[in-house]
């Protein structure tokens, strides 16, 4: 019951939206109707939420929300919008509409929900004032439809002219960037930075964001702000656009543009036909061995048939497959999974396998295209079928354990870290050491190598991996105990100096008895008084 209520709930939304979308089509014009409305039409699609953030914002795109959603404005714009859009209440920005700062806090609050309480939903139940609506056709153009029939260019402040979109795109660019994109393009003052950057982040969202953009994207640029009229004027002077629009000058550019493509084509040509030769010698220069190691009559067929469904442009492969070809290599493929013989092959398969030249035979999962390409995503699954296709010539074993001690570690560790004898390897061994060293180059996790260890490699990967792990542990021992010695030195030390500070923090003077002189006349004589003295 709980499904069928949420599928019914959106089912009420999306028929909400698309009665919302198509009123919208009836109350302003997109650049797709009136190519002097900066927006294009799919600039308010909502993204799948409640609230929805309208890209790269600007106030005059604010203000016609403001007339297409009506009295669900408040409800229907993200609160991130709202906040920069509170500087046309607060006096920061002239927009046509009054100060209240008590919207402006409202607007600029984080996640506010507008409830009917408020002062800026009650102010946001009317329809926008036309010198709000003037104001904004001076960032967005004409795009109100019939609301701004009374309001010219002139008062909104911006002018009608045919230009190239590239002046337009270079002052978009410097106007939504600021002074570190004023290397080219049409003179712009500091003060028209600040007054007109809306006006350049509604270009940008016109001709150069991907997913706001009309298609085909405009080549012309019909509206640009009227005191930016002379300075894009004095630019398309300066850079011989005049000349550019000529039919002489359209001539030569495309004879030059034809000229590069041939040019282009014939070094294509000659570099595919490079490769493709490079890499005949290459399939040529193999012996039987490696050529078709191991693989029996069937699976040098399903070899064919593989490599002739996904066939490049550098294949060897003749002909087209015949039309049962697909559905024998499925039954091949299950026979090998389930143990069974290789199924009879049909007699037209038959002939087009003779068909092919022995020497240019590609293994799958060995054909060179296959050997320089990486996964896409290198997730999971995908680097486990890589690693599968590579080793699919190859009789190998699996090993579920890939933790210390285990054989697959063991064998991926001597892979990717041992020297190796190239010439004693077997094909397994060689397909197997190029493959885990690729997987090391691509940081790519040993463990999805497990399911295509080859068993030749297990001995001699295990005894190396084995004294690798001893001579380890014995470093690891030794550093130990290293460290146990320093430490017992270093709490000697310690020891020693706690009780030097203890004796030093601690230390009093010995005690010394005080004494006193202290004297009495005993009689008087002609030389003078005398005493007789003692301490005690």
């Amino acid at each position: 019951m709980r499904y069928l209520s949420i599928r019914l709930l959106g089912f009420i939304v999306s028929l909400c939206l698309s009665c919302l979308a198509q009123a919208s089509d009836k109350i302003w014009t997109p650049y797709q109707q009136n190519s002097l409305c900066l927006l294009s039409e799919n600039f308010f699609e909502q993204s799948g939420t409640v609230a929805m953030a309208l890209p790269y914002h600007s106030d005059g795109a604010m203000i016609l929300a403001w007339h297409i959603y009506g009295k669900q404005f408040v409800s229907n714009i993200h609160y991130l919008d709202f906040e920069k859009f509170s500087d046309c209440f607060n006096g920061e920005k002239s927009c046509g509409l009054p100060t209240n700062l008590n919207i402006a806090q409202e607007l600029k609050a984080k996640r506010r929900v507008f409830t009917p309480d408020t002062e800026t939903f009650r102010y946001f139940q009317s329809p926008p004032p036309k010198s709000a609506i003037r104001f904004a056709m001076s960032e967005i153009g004409d795009c109100f439809g019939d609301v701004a029939e009374n309001i010219s260019f002139e008062d909104a402040g911006i002018a009608q002219l045919t230009l190239p979109m590239e002046i337009c795109t270079l002052a978009g660019d410097t106007l939504r960037w600021g002074k570190r994109s004023r290397v080219k393009g049409p003179d712009i003052t500091d003060e028209q930075l600040k007054m007109y950057q809306d006006w350049g982040q509604n270009v940008y969202n016109l001709t150069n964001n991907r997913k706001y953009s009309p298609n085909p994207r405009p080549e012309v640029c019909e509206l640009v702000p009227a005191e930016l009229v002379t300075s894009f004027k004095n630019y398309y002077d300066s850079q011989g656009y005049a000349l550019k629009e000529t039919d002489a000058y359209k001539r030569e550019q495309q004879k030059i543009a034809n000229e590069a493509a041939e040019k282009a084509a014939r070094y294509e040509a000659r570099e595919f036909a490079r490769i493709r030769e490079s890499r005949r010698e290459t399939l040529l220069a193999r012996n039987e061995k490696e050529r078709f190691g191991s693989l029996d009559g069937c699976q040098i067929a399903y070899s064919y048939v593989i490599n002739g469904i996904n066939r490049s442009k550098y294949s060897w492969i003749e002909g087209h497959i015949p039309e049962d070809a697909i559905s024998w290599a499925v039954k091949a493929e299950n026979a090998v999974q389930n143990a069974q013989a290789c199924p009879l092959m049909p007699e037209a398969l038959s002939r087009w396998v003779e068909a092919q030249d022995t020497k240019l035979f590609e293994a799958y999962g060995a054909d060179i295209e296959f050997r320089e390409s990486k996964p896409i995503t290198m997730g999971d699954d995908e680097l486990q079928r890589f690693a599968q296709q590579w080793m699919w010539r190859n009789f190998t074993f699996s090993e579920a354990n890939y933790s210390e001690g285990s054989n697959c570690l063991a064998i991926v560790w001597f892979a990717q870290n041992g020297a190796w004898e190239w010439a004693k390897m077997t094909q397994a061994q060689q397909d197997f050491y190029v493959l885990a060293r690729k997987f090391k180059e691509w940081n790519a996790p040993g463990k999805y190598l497990c399911t295509v260890l080859p068993p030749e490699s297990l001995e001699v990967s295990r005894n190396a991996w084995q004294s690798f792990h001893n001579r380890k542990m014995r470093e690891q021992a030794r550093q130990e105990a290293e460290w146990s010695e320093a430490n017992i030195r270093k709490a000697a030390r310690r020891s020693e100096i706690d009780s030097y500070y203890d004796e030093l923090f601690n230390w009093k003077p010995p005690y010394q008895k005080q004494t006193t002189l202290r004297c009495y006349d005993v009689e008087n004589t002609k030389y003078g008084t005398r005493q007789h003295c003692f301490n005690n």
